[in-house]
């Protein structure tokens, strides 16, 4: 059910002002977003640029209506004081993305993340707001924010509570 108690559809829609959503006139991806509420239709976005730590973490507290952590989070690279830094420790929080360690240049996504020790584990202290994502690190966002770890996602149950009500055709 969304907020209001509905349960014939999945998330209110907002109705758009025009068909002019960032920027662009009729662009029928960046409509539906807006009207989901992912994206604000006022923000004029370069669709050309890719998409950075930052970007994704606001995208996802949209669509899963984050607004700040439950706790204080220690995020080296985003001080309480970044207008985005609610957002992105709620994220965080969620654990829909990670921090990284920023001394290693390596990857530290997807499989980087199954098995670490404690000690490379509390090395991981940034977030590395402005550094792009790649398609891979993507699709490793995108199981997380679903509440799927990693680990899990070859045949094993997932933690989210109502899975028992999907059908087994979309399992």
């Amino acid at each position: 059910t969304d907020n209001s108690g509905n349960q014939e559809s999945s998330i209110p829609y907002k109705v758009l002002k025009s068909n002019v959503v960032s920027g662009l006139t009729g662009h029928e991806v960046l409509m539906r977003a807006a009207s989901k509420g992912y994206i604000d239709e006022d923000q004029v976005l370069d669709l050309s640029r890719e998409i950075t730590n930052r970007d994704c973490a606001k995208i996802l507290a949209k669509l899963w209506n984050l607004e700040a952590p439950k706790e204080r989070i220690q995020i080296t690279d985003v001080p309480e004081t970044d207008p985005d830094y609610n957002v992105i420790a709620a994220v965080v929080e969620a654990q829909m993305m990670n921090l990284k360690d920023p001394s290693v240049a390596a990857a530290q996504g997807t499989l980087y993340n199954a098995g670490i020790s404690k000690d490379a584990a509390s090395k991981r202290t940034a977030f590395l707001p402005d550094a792009t994502i790649n398609r891979d690190e993507m699709g490793y966002i995108a199981i997380l924010s679903c509440g799927v770890p990693y680990n899990e996602t070859l045949g094993t149950k997932p933690k989210f509570d109502d899975a028992s009500e999907i059908e087994s055709v979309y399992s």
